[in-house]
């Protein structure tokens, strides 16, 4: 059974909602904060250094003084509107002409000039103001003085004979007059840190697109929603190093428990629709929670009575063994496939609910010819007739091309969806690889939902309750008491 797909797996500008978005940035603040804390640290650093370096200090002199030209029969404090004019009008030249400071250089015997020179007037009076500036204070009031001196000297060409008369002088300048302000930098840097991570920030939540529920899975193809499983948060113990996801983990939360119950019936529903005992538990990329489902989803089966084969077919990941702490024996599926084993010595029980397992332990870099050999396809055939349901947990279809293979000689296939984990493209990627080989996709798990977000009121109530308190729970009573009644009848 080919499911459709859609073409176009990118958000819509629509579905874009204001929760959706928010919750894309809380995302990435959680998991990029210590970039930004580094970007905000450098560029605070930087601008905090660029001040500093950048620094030149300058210092400032300065003179007031009035000017008697020597052309009126008026007393020398005495200036007519129209002298005023001509002096206000000719000083700032004459003391910023090359001519003037020529003179100066060679009176100080400078090769170059690093001072510079400006001129004022007073309005409507004679009064008038030389500042001199530069690196050095030092030279900085000698070229005042200098200028000071010189200057009568070129005006007599233009204006006729004048007179400095000082009113004020700043002598030579202690201290530069523009004051370095690092703090002011350094705020400057850190800002743009700030700006510069709310920028990423912004980019990463509008460009992240990923399934956050059922309707964000419908937008990309049409396949049935088998369940939906919550986060699972287990307070970590001193003496308990058990903290693995499984059913005969005590302190499972209720909500997991009952998700996982729900899942066996929609599952059980879907097989007898297309007429199927083996399935593929399969995920677009590495960290899904496929392994998990699959463990979990034979555990459930194995609890009501069903005979129930669970395959470790991730040869270069082996950890089923691992969920469910049991010992291989040395018992590796990888020597079946092989052929030096057969698979039926190969068999590892699991003693509380009678779940039979092949699995490894060693990783296998030639997983994908160990997939198509003539082994497999005769495990499969087999273990078809001798079990109620076949359950096979194998490498996301993305990354390697084991599961493809395994597709194509399995009946059906479960897909696991993390939420908010997995790119659309990537899953609409993998979804169209599992399909084009004929195998059912008879639906999907939207896995690890956050309490609080999950669509069933009752999981998000319980499995907060159980997060606050970090209550025991065994496994269901129902579930055992079917199990033992299946036992008790073979026997």
């Amino acid at each position: 059974m080919k499911e459709e797909y859609s073409r176009e797996p990118q958000r819509s500008e629509e579905s874009i909602d204001i929760f959706y978005l928010f919750n894309n940035v809380w995302k990435g603040i959680r998991q990029f904060y210590w970039i930004f804390l580094i970007i905000i640290s450098i560029s605070t650093a930087a601008g905090y250094y660029y001040a500093k370096e950048s620094y030149r200090p300058n210092y400032e002199a300065y003179a007031s003084f009035a000017v008697d030209a020597g052309v009126s029969s008026y007393s020398s404090s005495y200036y007519n509107s129209t002298t005023i004019k001509q002096l206000s009008a000719t000083f700032p030249y004459i003391l910023t002409s090359g001519a003037l400071r020529q003179i100066v250089m060679n009176d100080l015997g400078l090769e170059e000039m690093n001072v510079n020179i400006t001129a004022s007037a007073v309005e409507e009076t004679n009064l008038f103001r030389i500042e001199t500036s530069g690196r050095d204070p030092e030279l900085v009031y000698e070229v005042l003085e200098s200028v000071i001196k010189n200057y009568p000297e070129v005006a007599e060409y233009i204006i006729g004979s004048t007179k400095l008369v000082i009113v004020d002088d700043s002598g030579v300048p202690k201290e530069p007059s523009n004051q370095p302000n690092l703090k002011r930098m350094a705020l400057n840097g850190c800002l743009a840190g700030i700006v510069l991570s709310g920028i990423l920030l912004a980019v990463y939540a509008l460009t992240r697109n990923t399934i956050c529920g059922d309707e964000d899975v419908k937008k990309i193809m049409q396949i049935k929603s088998l369940g939906t499983l919550p986060t699972v948060k287990m307070k970590k113990r001193r003496k308990d190093k058990n903290m693995e996801v499984s059913l005969l983990n005590q302190k499972l939360s209720p909500s997991f428990m009952e998700g996982i119950r729900t899942l066996r019936i929609r599952v059980d529903a879907a097989l007898q629709e297309v007429s199927a005992k083996t399935i593929l538990v399969n995920s677009a990329i590495q960290g899904e929670g496929k392994t998990t489902i699959a463990v979990n989803l034979a555990l459930v089966r194995a609890l009501r009575g069903e005979k129930v084969l669970l395959i470790d077919a991730d040869l270069r990941n082996p950890s089923v063994s691992q969920v469910l702490h049991l010992d291989t024996n040395k018992k590796e599926i990888a020597d079946v496939l092989e052929g030096k084993l057969s698979w039926k010595s190969a068999l590892i029980s699991e003693q509380e609910t009678g779940l039979q397992l092949l699995a490894g332990t060693y990783r296998r870099d030639n997983s994908a010819k160990l997939m198509e050999s003539t082994y497999m396809e005769q495990l499969l055939e087999e273990a078809k007739e001798q079990f109620d349901c076949v359950i096979v947990d194998a490498p996301p279809c993305t990354i390697l091309s084991d599961a493809i293979i395994l597709a194509k000689k399995l009946d059906s296939v479960i897909m696991v969806i993390r939420y908010d984990y997995a790119r659309v493209n990537q899953i609409l990627r993998g979804s169209e690889s599992l399909a084009d080989t004929g195998i059912s996709m008879i639906g999907y798990v939207l896995n690890a939902v956050e309490s609080g977000i999950m669509s069933y009121g009752y999981y998000a109530y319980r499995y907060g309750y159980y997060h606050k308190g970090y209550r025991y729970y065994s496994i269901n009573n129902k579930d055992m008491e079917l199990h033992n009644k299946s036992t008790s009848q073979e026997k």
